[in-house]
């Protein structure tokens, strides 16, 4: 979701923004990130006091600051597809210790590492390896 708040000075932009942000924590809405490119965050911080807004993800308005929200999303996007591998290959580890034909010494030795201290704390449970994200992102610009 993408939102854009433009208005003149003292037109209640941020405060209207602030509002809505709160309104979905509220409901359940939230989303996994906020991303917020504003001039005005230093002077009207405490409306954000009680949002969950990494500083690192307040952007000046700069020249810049495209090639910055890309350069947070690709990263996002190497993060994301690293834990779909990672699900893959648990998903393969659980379906081959639940096959009653295999050994546990035909399972590869590398997988069995990778996954030990999830298996142990899990106790095999389908639960996954890392944790789940929702993946979705609230870029603000005010």
């Amino acid at each position: 979701m993408v939102t854009l708040a433009n208005f003149k000075r003292g037109g209640a932009k941020t405060t209207s923004l602030t509002h809505l942000l709160r309104l979905m924590q509220y409901n359940n809405a939230w989303r996994e990130r906020i991303i917020l490119v504003s001039p005005t965050y230093k002077n009207n911080k405490h409306y954000f006091e009680d949002l969950p807004l990494d500083q690192s993800d307040v952007l000046e308005p700069e020249m810049d600051v495209i090639s910055q929200i890309e350069n947070i999303l690709d990263e996002e996007a190497l993060e994301y597809e690293s834990y779909v591998e990672k699900t893959k290959r648990y998903k393969r580890l659980m379906d081959m210790l639940h096959t009653s034909e295999m050994s546990v010494y035909e399972i590869p030795a590398d997988l069995l590492l990778e996954f030990t201290i999830t298996l142990y704390h899990h106790n095999t449970n389908t639960k996954l390896p890392i944790d789940h994200h929702r993946w979705q992102y609230f870029l603000t610009i005010v």
